[in-house]
């Protein structure tokens, strides 16, 4: 076993030895990293691929037959420190989802970032998020938002991620994200059986 860190989101994860991680850190090219990439572990460079400027970051993970498994992220510089760091920890989670995929639903790596999510004050119900978003693709975009959304709010301020969004699924994950944070924080502030509670309900 061996431990990896994930910068922006402040976390260390226990993982076995097949496990290597990478952050690449910042890339003028996102396609040409993913084509290195895939030169490097798959023997096939193919340079066809058109850059999206849409796109910050990327993960990469080599295929899961594969004894030794790669996990890459890497991203773009932009304009403002706080997307930057957002993007990072958007990529982060997405490795992190990776790497419980890789060691099977029960390695409880996602399951951790929760737990440190809710002991910050922002309480995801995972399993019923996962529900909700039926679509496969856009609920990793969703979860890998949040743990985005979080590593600012851990630098920062929660009002950062007041910044523009681009895709539908930052919207989705920021609304999820400032719901929970907003009834934890009114929990502390109101208990569950109080006089206020009491009165409405008579």
């Amino acid at each position: 076993m061996k431990t990896i860190h994930f910068s922006a989101l402040d976390l260390d994860l226990e993982v076995p030895n097949i496990i290597n991680y990478h952050d690449d850190g910042f890339v003028d090219s996102l396609e040409g990293r993913a084509a290195f990439l895939n030169w490097k572990y798959m023997g096939e460079l193919d340079l066809s691929g058109k850059e999206q400027l849409d796109v910050t970051g990327n993960m990469l993970g080599t295929p899961a037959v594969h004894k030794e498994q790669h996990i890459h992220i890497y991203y773009r510089h932009r304009k403002y420190p706080e997307n930057e760091i957002k993007t990072q920890g958007h990529e982060e989670t997405h490795a992190l989802r990776r790497i419980d995929y890789l060691l099977g639903n029960n390695a409880g790596m996602t399951a951790f970032l929760i737990s440190v999510l809710n002991k910050k004050g922002v309480e995801i119900n995972l399993p019923k998020l996962e529900r909700k978003i039926r679509d496969t693709e856009v609920r990793e975009e969703v979860i890998a938002e949040l743990g985005g959304i979080f590593a600012v709010h851990q630098k920062y301020d929660l009002l950062t991620i007041g910044l523009p969004f681009v895709k539908e699924y930052c919207d989705i994950a920021a609304n999820y994200y400032l719901d929970s944070y907003i009834k934890t924080r009114l929990k502390k502030i109101i208990p569950r059986k109080s006089l206020l509670e009491r009165l409405i309900r008579f």
